[in-house]
């Protein structure tokens, strides 16, 4: 006898005939000895549910979730956008909650690399983005300001508004040339030239802050351009209010401040009156001189009225008394002019 594969179970409901044929011994009906479809007649015309046969053995493709390339790259450009539209730090990809989180919605997506939503994933977002606006032919204001970052690089970026929102035109780095207004000029006409292609705007004024190679910049852009040019609103009213209030009293006003802002129980005593925490003045930020001014002509009765109720402080009384009501006059004549 010659030995072979078995034969599969269904053959007990049926004859082998003429070696490639199989005949029913229900019905007598005769077909090619297909299994599948052996079983497929059986079931369906002769098998009650507890005689139906087993349906052919799953493939272990039914117990893992398949992810296609196509899949993943929409699911890496899915996880991007979160990223970078609420300014999560990319290194926050890597982390292991995080990854067991993508796990857990998909098992078979895996999350994109820092990498890779420091760069491909981050241009293909940018052109996709660009390419849905539609500001062609709109008229739109050019803005241009420098500063360090975190590495003490100087780093000049420009953008754009029109439409009620804000573009980012380019950001560069500008570590090789001298912060002269002369320079600026040169990076400002070719930044307002890559905002007319990359974006179709009518770029109809620049804006920049008040300092002196800014003021010389506009002048310059002025002669090529012949454009409107405008300084900071901002910061002429910080300047403003700097210019007005005596230094003498700014920096009293700011160590009250920063007694209010940085010491524990002045700061839980303004927190219990409700009254918001101060913005020290920054270079960097151009209404901040003004906003501690306001702070401290609005809320000075209150912060009087902590200091006197709270005299056992003796060491914020000795420090803050005498410069509240030395600073008081001055705002109180102010009013009556």
């Amino acid at each position: 006898m010659i030995k072979g594969r078995p034969l599969d179970a269904i053959w007990a409901h049926y004859e082998r005939i003429d070696g490639n044929k199989a005949k029913c011994k229900e019905c007598g009906v005769e077909f090619s000895a297909l299994v599948e479809r052996m079983r497929n007649h059986f079931n369906k015309f002769h098998a009650s549910k507890d005689e139906a046969t087993p349906k052919k053995q799953p493939k272990i493709d039914t117990f893992v979730v398949k992810t296609t390339p196509s899949q993943q790259e929409q699911f890496d450009s899915l996880i991007a956008k979160f990223f970078y539209a609420n300014n999560v730090s990319f290194k926050a990809v890597e982390s292991d909650t995080f990854r067991n989180l993508v796990a857990g919605l998909h098992p078979g997506c895996k999350a994109p690399h820092r990498k890779r939503l420091s760069g491909d994933l981050l241009e293909k977002t940018c052109a996709e983005l660009e390419g849905a606006l539609s500001l062609e032919g709109k008229f739109a204001s050019f803005c241009l300001d420098g500063w360090s970052n975190v590495a003490n690089d100087p780093i000049i970026a420009s953008s754009i508004q029109a439409d009620g929102s804000v573009y980012i035109v380019d950001i560069c780095d500008f570590d090789d040339q001298k912060h002269t207004g002369e320079n600026l000029a040169k990076t400002a006409l070719k930044h307002i030239e890559s905002a007319r292609e990359k974006y179709g705007v009518r770029v109809t004024a620049v804006v920049t802050d008040n300092a002196e190679n800014m003021n010389v910049m506009r002048k310059k852009v002025q002669e090529v351009e012949k454009i409107e040019q405008y300084g900071c609103a901002a910061h002429q009213f910080n300047l403003l209010a700097k210019d007005l209030v005596p230094n003498s009293i700014i920096n009293r006003v700011v160590e009250v401040a920063k007694m209010f802002r940085n010491c524990h129980q002045p700061k839980a005593w303004m927190g219990q009156e409700g009254l918001n925490k101060p913005q020290l003045p920054s270079l960097v930020r151009w209404n901040s001189s003004l906003n501690v001014l306001k702070w401290f002509v609005n809320e000075w009765q209150k912060l009087r009225q902590i200091v006197e109720n709270h005299q056992d402080y003796l060491m914020v009384l000795e420090k803050m008394l005498p410069k509240l009501f030395e600073i008081l006059p001055f705002f109180n004549s102010q009013k009556t002019q």
